[in-house]
């Protein structure tokens, strides 16, 4: 079981790396719809993953030339791969 801010923060880290270089539009985009599966309440672990390997296969090149930025990306995966359960926490959800 992982809690879904797990998730959201092992993105961010990534997307620290993310942000340090230029990217394509589909590239850019690919990074959009798994950011937004990852910040959905309850996100959909195995469309973020298939997102995750598309973008891979963009970011490649340059996850091997940046052993942070593959680093930062294999946490991302292994934390997505390895959830079977999302949860979150009760006092996390606003009920407005």
């Amino acid at each position: 079981m992982t809690n879904s801010a797990e998730i959201q923060t092992t993105y961010n880290k990534f997307y620290t790396y993310m942000r340090n270089y230029i990217w394509d539009f589909k590239t850019v985009d690919l990074l959009a719809d798994l950011e937004i599966e990852i910040y959905k309440r309850f996100p959909n672990i195995d469309d973020a993953k298939r997102t995750l390997e598309k973008l891979k296969s963009k970011i490649d090149k340059t996850l091997r030339e940046d052993e942070d930025f593959q680093k930062s990306y294999e946490k991302l995966f292994s934390t997505i791969s390895d959830t079977d359960v999302v949860f979150t926490l009760v006092r996390d959800i606003n009920f407005k």
